[in-house]
């Protein structure tokens, strides 16, 4: 069985979780659902229908960039139904606890691989790298994660990992969704500089200039492509199964992308020219901006009392 939940007021009878913008798309997570729509016995994870949440069709008179996506939605109706979407999460490798030989074993097949994901979880302020997590599309245990702070594991299989990691990207083309986010984390953790790699691909850049009118956020793509279920509300109560869920998502993501780009070999080369400017704006980035401070720093203080000026006039009024 399925339910349809078209809107804001289906979604929140249901018990889904808001707002419905970032869940339109995706189905209905076990843990969430409302004793109102399945009954008072109704309990996390009971067998129950799945829901798939999507925007009314009445919505799309003032939201027409919704068109296609609402198309999308109602396709997956039938994947749902026989239970070929979305697919169920694949065992990952942990790399901080596996033997060497799995570990070994993972990169020497990643080497082979047409690409792999590149996924850092760290923190927003200092930057400092929390749990990297690696994927290779068309494996068994497609997922490897190594947690960076790991207590007495993180000595000489930190080592091995990153002997492994730096080995790879040299041999195998790097995805990312936003890898200018990302490349300034392996630089300061392990050490790696654009020129290390094979090369570098960017779901996000990729998806700007195929769908230029869309959002580009991970969310909105894996709501068109991704083929997992969706788990990014469990940043903070499961961050392993986080982790392997945007990972997963980027390999299904940038084998959408490359599907696009068969058909399309002009926005491949828009694409391709725009990648190689990445590397100089992850430099300005870092660096910033050169200005004169002797003309700058009085300025600043200039347009600061027009400000307050302008707010004080405006509170007379």
């Amino acid at each position: 069985k399925l339910i349809v939940a078209q809107g804001a007021p289906a979604w929140r009878f249901v018990g889904g979780p808001q707002p419905l913008d970032l869940w339109r798309g995706h189905t209905l997570p076990p843990e969430y659902g409302s004793a109102l729509a399945f009954g008072a016995t109704w309990a996390p994870f009971a067998d129950r229908p799945k829901v798939l949440a999507t925007v009314h069709i009445a919505d799309l008179r003032h939201r027409p960039k919704l068109d296609l996506p609402t198309r999308r939605d109602f396709l997956k109706v039938q994947s749902i139904l026989d239970g070929s979407w979305p697919k169920p999460f694949p065992p990952r490798l942990d790399a901080n606890t596996c033997s060497y030989e799995q570990l070994a074993d993972w990169f020497n097949e990643a080497s082979r691989a047409p690409f792999m994901v590149i996924d850092t979880e760290y923190d927003q302020d200092t930057r400092d790298l929390v749990l990297i997590g690696l994927g290779i599309p068309d494996s068994p245990k497609p997922v490897i994660q190594f947690h960076w702070f790991a207590g007495s594991t993180q000595g000489g299989r930190r080592t091995d990992f990153l002997y492994w990691l730096r080995e790879t990207v040299r041999v195998t083309p790097s995805v990312f969704q936003n890898v200018l986010a990302d490349m300034p984390v392996l630089r300061k953790h392990c050490n790696l500089e654009w020129s290390d790699f094979k090369r570098v691909d960017d779901t996000m850049q990729a998806h700007a200039v195929l769908w230029c009118e869309l959002p580009h956020s991970f969310e909105f793509q894996a709501s068109m492509d991704g083929q997992y279920p969706k788990v990014k509300h469990l940043a903070g109560s499961d961050p392993d199964l986080y982790n392997e869920g945007d990972v997963l998502d980027t390999i299904s993501l940038w084998e959408a992308r490359l599907a696009e780009f068969s058909r399309d070999p002009a926005s491949r080369r828009v694409y391709d020219t725009q990648m190689r400017l990445l590397p100089h704006l992850d430099r300005s980035m870092e660096v910033g901006i050169a200005v004169d401070g002797d003309k700058v720093l009085p300025a600043i203080l200039k347009y600061q009392e027009r400000v307050e000026a302008g707010e004080a006039m405006a509170h007379a009024y």
